[in-house]
């Protein structure tokens, strides 16, 4: 995605979301960043049919915010893949820290034939760098609102191929 795009990130708790999307600013957001239904764990079906309203409703592309420390539930990788392939969502924030989760969406994201211009990012400040290694197309850390130039810094560093100091700026030390 484009690093000027406007993400508006909504507060937990999603069945407010579906009334007031039609009131979304499309002028000031390219995006809407929506987490799973909470705070009770829903079946797939469920989560999958809330992604579905909140997209029918909303006049922005979505983009599912994977946060299980805040909802109690993590997005299944594969009703992600298939709400990619409907063209339900944009793409995916996900704050889980969970690599081998989010290896399984990249993977689906780049190999399935059904998927395309779906965005993979990471929120997990901690592991920007193995996500961005995997196949991450950027990263939205909270952290970086307060150190911006660091994960530029460990952007640019996977994006020239820089494999060895990279490491280190994720740490903090590059």
């Amino acid at each position: 995605p484009d690093p000027r795009t406007r993400l508006d990130f909504p507060v937990h708790g999603c069945q407010h979301l579906r009334g007031p999307a039609k009131a979304w600013r499309p002028d000031l957001r390219r995006a809407r960043v929506a987490p799973p239904p909470s705070p009770a764990r829903p079946h797939p079906a469920e989560t999958a049919r809330h992604f579905r309203l909140v997209a029918a409703a909303s006049p922005v592309p979505v983009i599912a915010y994977d946060i299980p420390v805040a909802v109690q539930t993590k997005l299944p990788a594969d009703v992600v893949l298939d709400l990619a392939a409907e063209g339900v969502l944009a793409g995916l924030k996900d704050s889980s820290g969970d690599l081998a989760a989010f290896r399984e969406v990249v993977t689906g994201a780049r190999t399935r034939p059904d998927i395309t211009g779906f965005s993979v990012l990471t929120g997990s400040e901690l592991v920007v760098d193995a996500a961005l290694a995997l196949g991450a197309d950027g990263a939205v850390p909270g952290l970086a609102n307060v150190d911006p130039d660091g994960y530029v810094r460990l952007a640019r560093l996977w994006r020239a191929g820089d494999a060895e100091r990279a490491p280190a700026a994720q740490a903090g030390r590059g």
